[in-house]
């Protein structure tokens, strides 16, 4: 999730449109609802993240306009820009795009939608990196706070060792599901030791040096 990668990364200050262009991609032929963050927002706080977004008219907001003609039919938008709407019928704040199928709407069907910052959508936190179309495929030296900063980019193994290793704390493994820094509870710990890079003429102890990779699979690995 993005919240696991904030502390380290800071993914939250990326614009949308940063990293579509990163990625190469044509926000016209991506389908709204791979961007799921977008789908959990209610009409208000569309408005709150979006740059200007309360300033366009309704009908200039296609995913909104079929939010409102699927929930609000009896309402009659006219050409009230989604802000003056909302203050008139505060009751419609809480609709949320993901109350219609947003499959039918590309990611540009929203204005501005690429300049909003992901941290300012709400629950930005709990969305999962490939749900974020595109952020899957951003090289760690482009987010904000880019892993180069950390020190070495580079580290050799010092160390395999086997099944019969248990109860690991000093992990930086772990998955998209469960976060990183994972520790190994269980009885069956195989690991990696890390180790920088002095055998190379270097007299550095980094951040990383006696961290364990936890390998969930061994297999032929010449373990100690």
């Amino acid at each position: 999730m993005l919240g696991d990668i904030s502390q380290a990364l800071q993914p939250e200050l990326l614009s949308f449109g940063f990293v579509a262009q990163q990625a190469g991609l044509n926000l016209d032929s991506v389908a709204l609802s791979a961007f799921t963050l977008v789908a959990k927002q209610s009409l208000n706080q569309l408005v709150q993240a979006i740059p200007l977004l309360g300033e366009f008219k309704v009908a200039e907001i296609a995913p909104v306009a079929g939010v409102l003609a699927t929930k609000a039919a009896g309402i009659d938008v006219a050409d009230r820009t989604l802000e003056q709407l909302l203050i008139s019928y505060p009751q419609l704040s809480n609709l949320k795009l993901g109350e219609i199928d947003l499959s039918q709407y590309s990611i540009s069907s929203i204005p501005n939608l690429s300049s909003a910052q992901l941290g300012a959508f709400s629950d930005w936190q709990t969305t999962l990196i490939k749900d974020v179309p595109g952020l899957n495929a951003l090289p760690l030296s482009s987010f904000p706070n880019p892993i180069a900063e950390f020190g070495n980019l580079v580290m050799r193994i010092d160390a395999i060792y086997g099944p019969a290793e248990r109860r690991r704390t000093k992990t930086i493994s772990g998955s998209d599901v469960q976060g990183f820094s994972v520790n190994c509870q269980e009885n069956d710990c195989a690991y990696i030791e890390l180790d920088d890079l002095e055998n190379s003429g270097r007299n550095a102890r980094g951040s990383l040096e006696g961290k364990q990779w936890i390998i969930p699979n061994p297999g032929n690995l010449p373990l100690l």
